[in-house]
């Protein structure tokens, strides 16, 4: 089933990073659900790694 995308996806999270940010080729549309799943697996273990 295909579903309408309405969000537009960093592929790798900016973090901050206003050039990441507005970067176009670091987007990707998703539906709402799809992004929510995204953020909530890999962006979240991205934002949340610590360094030593």
């Amino acid at each position: 089933q295909l579903t309408k995308a309405t969000v537009v996806d960093h592929i790798t999270p900016h973090r901050g990073d206003q050039e990441l940010f507005w970067n176009q080729t670091n987007w990707q549309a998703l539906c709402k659900s799809c992004h929510d799943r995204k953020t909530n697996t890999t962006d979240r273990y991205v934002e949340y790694t610590y360094r030593f």
